[in-house]
């Protein structure tokens, strides 16, 4: 499915999503993400990945910020679209659509 496509059912759960060019491909930036970790509820700037750009599988979904960090996962730190972004140690399955592969990632944080 071409990104622009993709982009539209994204933005069902995050209005300001957007596409953006990145080392040859496309990423989407989801600004203000709501996210869920336990009880705790926060809008957080995240930004999907969607292509083996960073050695490790098909996507990564990376914060603003380290979460759960108790949680026993190994956090990395990258530097994209000119800002430093966090990522957990979790892999996903490939899905047809990039909607379902944020909300997989997602559930790697909650």
């Amino acid at each position: 499915m071409p990104p622009n496509d993709q982009l539209h059912a994204i933005q069902s759960f995050c209005a300001g999503a957007q596409l953006i060019d990145e080392r040859g491909g496309q990423c989407v930036f989801l600004p203000s993400l709501g996210i869920g970790i336990g009880d705790t509820e926060m809008n957080l700037d995240a930004l999907f990945v969607p292509f083996n750009l960073l050695g490790y599988g098909s996507s990564r979904l990376l914060y603003a910020m380290q979460l759960n960090a108790g949680s026993g996962k190994n956090w990395t730190q990258h530097h994209l679209i000119g800002r430093s972004w966090w990522a957990p140690s979790y892999k996903v399955q490939g899905q047809n659509l990039w909607r379902d592969e944020i909300l997989a990632h997602l559930q790697g944080v909650a």
